[in-house]
Protein backbone atom coordinates (compact mmCIF):
# COMPACT_ATOMS: atom_id res chain seq x y z
CA UNK A 1 0.00 0.00 0.00
CA UNK A 2 3.11 2.17 -0.26
CA UNK A 3 1.76 4.47 -2.99
CA UNK A 4 -1.62 5.58 -4.17
CA UNK A 5 0.12 5.09 -7.37
CA UNK A 6 0.54 1.00 -6.14
CA UNK A 7 -2.43 0.84 -3.77
CA UNK A 8 -5.46 0.05 -5.47
CA UNK A 9 -5.97 -2.60 -2.61
CA UNK A 10 -6.25 -0.54 0.03
CA UNK A 11 -9.67 0.67 1.37
CA UNK A 12 -10.63 3.42 3.79
CA UNK A 13 -13.31 3.93 6.30
CA UNK A 14 -15.94 6.90 5.82
CA UNK A 15 -15.79 9.11 7.98
CA UNK A 16 -13.85 10.60 10.80
CA UNK A 17 -14.88 13.19 13.49
CA UNK A 18 -12.68 15.98 12.18
CA UNK A 19 -11.48 16.85 15.72
CA UNK A 20 -8.49 16.30 18.04
CA UNK A 21 -7.89 13.36 19.41
CA UNK A 22 -7.43 13.54 23.36
CA UNK A 23 -4.47 11.42 25.05
CA UNK A 24 -5.58 8.34 26.64
CA UNK A 25 -3.44 5.88 28.72
CA UNK A 26 -2.33 4.41 25.41
CA UNK A 27 -2.27 7.04 23.46
CA UNK A 28 -0.27 10.13 24.82
CA UNK A 29 1.44 12.09 22.16
CA UNK A 30 4.99 11.50 21.89
CA UNK A 31 6.51 14.53 23.49
CA UNK A 32 5.67 16.86 26.59
CA UNK A 33 6.23 19.82 24.56
CA UNK A 34 6.07 23.73 25.75
CA UNK A 35 7.36 26.82 23.70
CA UNK A 36 10.84 26.27 24.61
CA UNK A 37 11.65 22.83 25.55
CA UNK A 38 13.09 20.23 24.16
CA UNK A 39 10.78 18.03 21.97
CA UNK A 40 8.02 18.94 20.09
CA UNK A 41 5.09 16.57 19.88
CA UNK A 42 3.73 14.35 17.46
CA UNK A 43 1.33 11.44 16.74
CA UNK A 44 1.00 8.65 14.07
CA UNK A 45 -1.77 7.44 12.50
CA UNK A 46 -1.35 4.22 9.98
CA UNK A 47 -3.70 3.41 7.51
CA UNK A 48 -5.18 -0.06 7.74
CA UNK A 49 -8.37 -1.92 5.83
CA UNK A 50 -10.89 -3.65 8.56
CA UNK A 51 -10.14 -6.78 6.35
CA UNK A 52 -6.92 -6.71 6.47
CA UNK A 53 -5.58 -7.61 10.13
CA UNK A 54 -2.42 -9.40 9.07
CA UNK A 55 -1.14 -5.97 7.71
CA UNK A 56 -1.23 -4.67 11.07
CA UNK A 57 0.40 -7.27 12.75
CA UNK A 58 3.14 -6.91 9.81
CA UNK A 59 3.47 -3.27 10.36
CA UNK A 60 3.83 -3.70 14.00
CA UNK A 61 6.42 -6.63 13.64
CA UNK A 62 8.21 -5.09 11.34
CA UNK A 63 8.59 -1.37 13.21
CA UNK A 64 10.18 -4.22 16.66
CA UNK A 65 13.88 -1.99 16.03
CA UNK A 66 11.47 1.07 16.74
CA UNK A 67 9.81 0.43 19.74
CA UNK A 68 8.98 4.27 20.47
CA UNK A 69 8.30 5.28 17.07
CA UNK A 70 5.76 2.37 16.46
CA UNK A 71 3.91 2.88 20.09
CA UNK A 72 2.67 6.46 18.89
CA UNK A 73 0.48 5.15 16.66
CA UNK A 74 -3.16 4.28 16.50
CA UNK A 75 -4.95 2.37 13.40
CA UNK A 76 -7.16 4.54 11.27
CA UNK A 77 -9.91 2.53 10.18
CA UNK A 78 -9.74 2.65 5.92
CA UNK A 79 -13.28 3.50 3.73
CA UNK A 80 -14.26 0.27 2.10
CA UNK A 81 -13.84 1.66 -1.56
CA UNK A 82 -15.57 -1.48 -2.42
CA UNK A 83 -18.86 -0.34 -1.49
CA UNK A 84 -20.97 1.29 -3.95
CA UNK A 85 -22.15 3.84 -1.35
CA UNK A 86 -18.81 4.67 0.05
CA UNK A 87 -17.75 6.03 -3.89
CA UNK A 88 -21.72 7.80 -3.50
CA UNK A 89 -21.11 9.98 -0.41
CA UNK A 90 -17.63 11.27 -2.16
CA UNK A 91 -19.44 12.00 -5.11
CA UNK A 92 -22.30 13.85 -2.93
CA UNK A 93 -19.80 15.80 -0.85
CA UNK A 94 -18.13 16.62 -4.17
CA UNK A 95 -14.89 14.87 -2.96
CA UNK A 96 -15.18 12.88 -6.48
CA UNK A 97 -16.73 13.56 -9.55
CA UNK A 98 -16.89 10.14 -10.82
CA UNK A 99 -14.51 8.17 -13.12
CA UNK A 100 -16.39 9.69 -16.05
CA UNK A 101 -15.56 13.09 -15.37
CA UNK A 102 -14.48 14.76 -18.40
CA UNK A 103 -10.84 15.82 -16.63
CA UNK A 104 -10.63 12.04 -15.40
CA UNK A 105 -11.21 10.53 -18.61
CA UNK A 106 -9.25 13.41 -20.60
CA UNK A 107 -6.24 12.13 -18.20
CA UNK A 108 -6.50 8.28 -19.05
CA UNK A 109 -6.59 8.91 -22.41
CA UNK A 110 -3.74 11.36 -22.65
CA UNK A 111 -1.03 9.78 -24.94
CA UNK A 112 1.79 7.68 -22.81
CA UNK A 113 -0.55 7.46 -19.83
CA UNK A 114 -0.49 4.86 -17.47
CA UNK A 115 -3.35 6.14 -15.23
CA UNK A 116 -6.11 3.25 -15.47
CA UNK A 117 -3.42 0.93 -14.28
CA UNK A 118 -3.35 2.97 -10.90
CA UNK A 119 -6.72 5.22 -10.32
CA UNK A 120 -9.40 3.22 -8.81
CA UNK A 121 -11.81 2.79 -6.35
CA UNK A 122 -8.90 1.78 -3.76
CA UNK A 123 -6.80 5.05 -4.89
CA UNK A 124 -9.54 7.29 -4.38
CA UNK A 125 -10.49 5.93 -1.18
CA UNK A 126 -6.56 5.99 -0.14
CA UNK A 127 -7.06 9.65 -1.19
CA UNK A 128 -9.68 10.32 1.10
CA UNK A 129 -8.41 8.19 3.98
CA UNK A 130 -4.79 10.98 3.69
CA UNK A 131 -7.28 13.88 3.62
CA UNK A 132 -9.38 12.55 6.91
CA UNK A 133 -5.82 12.03 8.92
CA UNK A 134 -4.47 15.47 7.92
CA UNK A 135 -7.62 16.98 9.31
CA UNK A 136 -7.79 15.12 12.59
CA UNK A 137 -3.84 16.48 12.68
CA UNK A 138 -4.89 19.98 11.99
CA UNK A 139 -7.82 19.95 14.64
CA UNK A 140 -5.31 18.73 17.42
CA UNK A 141 -4.30 20.98 19.84
CA UNK A 142 -1.54 18.69 22.05
CA UNK A 143 0.66 18.18 18.50
CA UNK A 144 3.01 20.29 16.99
CA UNK A 145 2.78 17.89 13.77
CA UNK A 146 1.63 14.46 12.53
CA UNK A 147 2.97 11.45 10.90
CA UNK A 148 0.73 8.93 8.45
CA UNK A 149 1.76 5.65 7.62
CA UNK A 150 0.27 2.90 5.24
CA UNK A 151 0.80 -0.46 6.54
CA UNK A 152 3.23 -2.40 4.28
CA UNK A 153 5.80 0.21 6.14
CA UNK A 154 8.29 -2.46 6.33
CA UNK A 155 12.05 -0.96 6.19
CA UNK A 156 13.82 1.01 8.37
CA UNK A 157 17.41 2.53 7.61
CA UNK A 158 19.92 2.61 10.42
CA UNK A 159 19.93 5.82 11.22
CA UNK A 160 16.19 6.45 11.07
CA UNK A 161 15.60 7.38 14.90
CA UNK A 162 18.51 10.08 14.52
CA UNK A 163 17.15 11.42 11.33
CA UNK A 164 13.23 11.63 12.97
CA UNK A 165 14.71 13.13 15.74
CA UNK A 166 15.36 15.84 13.36
CA UNK A 167 11.68 17.11 13.05
CA UNK A 168 10.98 16.51 16.73
CA UNK A 169 14.39 18.05 18.45
CA UNK A 170 14.05 21.46 20.11
CA UNK A 171 17.18 22.53 21.42
CA UNK A 172 17.55 26.38 20.84
CA UNK A 173 14.48 25.89 19.06
CA UNK A 174 15.66 24.27 15.64
CA UNK A 175 12.35 21.77 15.43
CA UNK A 176 10.16 24.53 15.77
CA UNK A 177 12.11 26.76 13.28
CA UNK A 178 12.37 23.98 10.80
CA UNK A 179 8.44 23.57 10.46
CA UNK A 180 7.86 27.39 10.39
CA UNK A 181 9.80 26.96 6.81
CA UNK A 182 8.18 23.46 6.06
CA UNK A 183 4.91 22.21 5.29
CA UNK A 184 5.43 18.24 4.62
CA UNK A 185 8.64 15.77 4.98
CA UNK A 186 8.70 12.62 3.10
CA UNK A 187 10.37 10.17 5.35
CA UNK A 188 9.56 7.55 2.80
CA UNK A 189 9.53 7.84 -1.60
CA UNK A 190 10.12 5.28 -4.44
CA UNK A 191 12.44 7.81 -6.02
CA UNK A 192 14.27 9.85 -3.20
CA UNK A 193 17.37 7.18 -2.63
CA UNK A 194 15.97 4.13 -1.44
CA UNK A 195 13.83 3.10 -4.53
CA UNK A 196 11.16 0.84 -5.99
CA UNK A 197 11.22 -0.45 -9.56
CA UNK A 198 8.71 0.38 -11.48
CA UNK A 199 5.58 -2.19 -12.34
CA UNK A 200 7.12 -2.23 -15.90
CA UNK A 201 10.72 -3.26 -15.00
CA UNK A 202 11.26 -7.37 -15.93
CA UNK A 203 11.74 -7.82 -12.32
CA UNK A 204 8.27 -6.60 -11.12
CA UNK A 205 7.95 -3.08 -8.68
CA UNK A 206 10.55 -4.65 -6.08
CA UNK A 207 12.63 -2.55 -2.77
CA UNK A 208 15.87 -1.60 -4.43
CA UNK A 209 19.36 -1.24 -2.38
CA UNK A 210 19.56 1.67 -0.45
CA UNK A 211 22.10 4.61 -1.78
CA UNK A 212 25.28 4.47 0.36
CA UNK A 213 25.45 7.99 1.11
CA UNK A 214 25.02 9.92 4.06
CA UNK A 215 21.36 11.36 4.76
CA UNK A 216 20.23 14.73 4.06
CA UNK A 217 17.40 16.76 3.88
CA UNK A 218 16.42 17.81 0.26
CA UNK A 219 13.79 20.61 -0.97
CA UNK A 220 11.39 18.77 -2.89
CA UNK A 221 8.95 21.48 -3.30
CA UNK A 222 8.59 21.30 -6.94
CA UNK A 223 8.91 17.76 -7.40
CA UNK A 224 6.42 15.02 -7.65
CA UNK A 225 7.70 12.53 -4.97
CA UNK A 226 6.07 9.04 -5.86
CA UNK A 227 4.52 7.29 -2.42
CA UNK A 228 2.82 7.54 0.65
CA UNK A 229 3.96 5.35 2.87
CA UNK A 230 5.40 7.70 5.10
CA UNK A 231 5.51 11.32 5.86
CA UNK A 232 5.27 13.65 8.43
CA UNK A 233 2.82 17.62 8.10
CA UNK A 234 2.75 20.12 9.83
CA UNK A 235 -0.71 21.20 11.36
CA UNK A 236 -0.84 24.46 8.97
CA UNK A 237 -0.05 22.19 6.09
CA UNK A 238 -2.50 20.05 6.82
CA UNK A 239 -5.21 21.89 7.23
CA UNK A 240 -4.75 24.00 4.31
CA UNK A 241 -3.96 20.75 2.25
CA UNK A 242 -7.36 19.16 3.64
CA UNK A 243 -9.49 22.23 3.39
CA UNK A 244 -12.65 21.07 2.32
CA UNK A 245 -12.67 24.49 -0.69
CA UNK A 246 -8.73 23.50 -0.67
CA UNK A 247 -6.14 22.52 -3.33
CA UNK A 248 -6.37 18.76 -3.69
CA UNK A 249 -10.40 18.51 -4.06
CA UNK A 250 -11.91 17.34 -6.19
CA UNK A 251 -9.74 13.67 -6.28
CA UNK A 252 -8.99 13.01 -9.75
CA UNK A 253 -5.19 11.54 -9.70
CA UNK A 254 -3.32 9.50 -7.12
CA UNK A 255 -2.45 12.32 -4.36
CA UNK A 256 1.43 11.86 -4.80
CA UNK A 257 0.55 12.89 -9.04
CA UNK A 258 -1.00 15.91 -8.11
CA UNK A 259 1.68 17.29 -5.55
CA UNK A 260 3.30 20.02 -5.82
CA UNK A 261 1.58 21.19 -9.41
CA UNK A 262 -1.90 21.25 -7.01
CA UNK A 263 -0.60 23.30 -4.01
CA UNK A 264 1.23 26.48 -5.66
CA UNK A 265 3.74 27.32 -2.89
CA UNK A 266 4.11 24.09 -0.63
CA UNK A 267 6.97 23.78 1.43
CA UNK A 268 8.02 19.71 1.17
CA UNK A 269 11.09 17.97 2.19
CA UNK A 270 12.40 14.50 1.57
CA UNK A 271 14.99 12.45 3.18
CA UNK A 272 17.67 11.45 0.88
CA UNK A 273 18.67 9.02 0.64
CA UNK A 274 14.81 7.57 2.63
CA UNK A 275 14.70 7.02 5.81
CA UNK A 276 12.19 3.89 5.39
CA UNK A 277 10.47 2.09 2.55
CA UNK A 278 7.45 -0.31 2.12
CA UNK A 279 7.31 -3.11 0.06
CA UNK A 280 6.69 -3.55 -3.94
CA UNK A 281 4.03 -5.49 -5.07
CA UNK A 282 5.93 -8.23 -6.42
CA UNK A 283 8.24 -8.68 -2.75
CA UNK A 284 7.80 -11.48 -0.94
CA UNK A 285 5.66 -9.28 2.02
CA UNK A 286 6.29 -10.52 5.21
CA UNK A 287 8.28 -13.94 4.43
CA UNK A 288 11.20 -11.84 6.30
CA UNK A 289 12.52 -9.20 7.03
CA UNK A 290 15.92 -6.84 6.58
CA UNK A 291 15.47 -6.08 10.49
CA UNK A 292 13.16 -8.50 11.89
CA UNK A 293 14.11 -11.74 12.66
CA UNK A 294 11.20 -14.28 11.10
CA UNK A 295 11.34 -15.90 14.40
CA UNK A 296 10.30 -12.85 16.05
CA UNK A 297 8.02 -11.89 13.39
CA UNK A 298 5.57 -15.24 14.04
CA UNK A 299 5.57 -14.77 17.85
CA UNK A 300 3.52 -11.64 17.04
CA UNK A 301 0.02 -13.04 16.21
CA UNK A 302 -1.81 -9.50 16.97
CA UNK A 303 -0.89 -6.19 17.37
CA UNK A 304 -1.82 -3.51 20.39
CA UNK A 305 -1.98 -0.27 17.84
CA UNK A 306 -5.26 0.78 18.97
CA UNK A 307 -8.02 2.13 16.77
CA UNK A 308 -7.96 5.81 16.16
CA UNK A 309 -11.47 6.17 16.69
CA UNK A 310 -11.71 4.32 20.25
CA UNK A 311 -9.38 7.69 21.01
CA UNK A 312 -11.27 9.88 23.09
CA UNK A 313 -11.97 12.68 20.60
CA UNK A 314 -12.36 16.17 21.99
CA UNK A 315 -12.12 19.53 20.56
CA UNK A 316 -10.72 20.76 23.76
CA UNK A 317 -7.10 20.31 24.89
CA UNK A 318 -6.13 17.84 27.49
Amino acid sequence: MASLITSVCVFFSLVVPQTAISASPRMQAASTHNVGEPLLNWRGFVINMETAPERLQSFWADAVPQPWFRESFCRFRAVNGHDPAVLEDLMAKHHFPGFNDSAIQDAIHEPGSDLVEHFSTGAVALYESHLQIMRIIAADPTIDFGVIAEDDLALYSDDFKVQFNKLMDNQQGAAAKFWQDTDLVYLQACNQGWNRSSYRDPMGERVLPRENMATNFEDVSKEIVYCTALYAVSKEGAKRLSAEDGPLLPIIKPLDWVLPYRVPGIRAKAFHPSIAQAWGADDEKGSTSIQTPVSLRSKLSSSPIPDCDTMHWSNEPI
